[in-house]
């Protein structure tokens, strides 16, 4: 499922979830959400120092040049291919991000 992540993954770690990665802390290594297949699947953090990101079956090998020293959202877009926003666009982005079913109270 969804991960919240609060530490450190160090060079040569991985962060691995089937649903999406909200991260707190500081990324050195791979972060990978929607490891089970699942391109709705977001990565939101400060990712500027990860050696990669990963979504479903796309790979991209970070450059400071994308991903600033700020807090940022990679997602899936329409072209099948990862693309990087403001954390803030999550909403518009993947508005059923926001919406339960079920579950216990």
């Amino acid at each position: 499922g969804d991960v919240m992540f609060c530490g450190s993954v160090h060079e040569g770690g991985i962060l691995r979830a089937t649903g999406s990665i909200f991260i707190l802390g500081n990324v050195e290594g791979i972060i990978h959400a929607g490891s089970g297949n699942d391109s709705m699947a977001v990565i939101a953090g400060n990712v500027s120092h990860a050696q990669q990101v990963r979504i479903a079956d796309l790979v991209q090998v970070v450059s400071d040049e994308d991903y600033e020293n700020r807090q940022k959202l990679v997602y899936v877009n329409d072209l099948h291919a990862l693309d990087v926003a403001d954390v803030t666009e999550l909403k518009v982005i993947r508005p059923k991000i926001f919406t339960q079913n079920g579950g216990m109270i």
